[in-house]
């Protein structure tokens, strides 16, 4: 069988990105302002995401009633379960049809909203993959690492994470050291113990990973 090579240089970059804060971090988001500015080909505009809790909580209740319904059997071994994950899939059994179909009415809504915005515009979404810092595997579900990326999932929006060096974060934002010194852990820190990368979320409108890839190698190559 034959294929055709995948060049990612023969799809344009979007234009505009539609930057969104959700992190209380002054390292996340600097780092995540300096790396778009890194970008002079690209428009930046502030985008006020409104809807970010209430597609959490839209796609939490479509996502915990259809577990629940195919996994409800799981809890009869409930005892070999992680404790949080239990508590989760028992808490789900209280969702019931009528919540969960109003939730899916809303997702299929904004999901609409989204493509028409994005697409309009020749737009992507830009934030933080996870805004805050990361826990350590005792503390994993301390923090909901989801919370910036499940809006996205259960939109059924094309989506892409990478990370930014940490030698380009250093060198644009101050160390890790400075940041901490200042209070500010943000996600350049981790409570394991050691710096990791700061993570960037790019979302585009359907059925544009290609030209959402092409963004992604556009803006690494001016940052790297």
């Amino acid at each position: 069988m034959e294929h055709s090579n995948f060049n990612l240089a023969t799809y344009q970059p979007f234009s505009t990105v539609l930057r969104v804060r959700t992190s209380p971090s002054n390292r996340i988001e600097g780092a995540l302002d300096t790396c778009l500015a890194a970008c002079g080909e690209l428009r930046v505009v502030d985008h006020d995401f409104q809807e970010h809790r209430y597609l959490n909580e839209a796609g939490g209740d479509v996502m915990g009633f259809e577990a629940y319904r195919n996994d409800w059997m799981v809890l009869r071994d409930a005892h070999r379960m992680d404790p949080w994950v239990r508590h989760r899939l028992e808490e789900s059994s209280l969702i019931s049809e009528v919540r969960y179909r109003d939730a899916l009415v809303y997702l299929y809504d904004q999901r609409e909203r989204f493509a028409n915005l994005l697409s309009e515009l020749d737009a992507v979404l830009v934030l933080a993959t996870i805004p805050f810092p990361i826990p350590s595997r005792r503390n994993a579900y301390s923090q909901r690492l989801n919370i910036n990326t499940l809006p996205f999932n259960v939109l059924g929006l094309p989506a892409v994470s990478f990370p930014l060096p940490i030698t380009f974060v250093s060198s644009e934002i101050g160390t890790i050291v400075a940041s901490l010194n200042n209070g500010d852990e943000g996600q350049g820190w981790s409570q394991v113990g050691g710096e990791v990368s700061i993570s960037v979320q790019i979302v585009g409108p359907p059925n544009s990973e290609e030209r959402l890839l092409r963004t992604v190698q556009m803006i690494e190559g001016r940052i790297n």
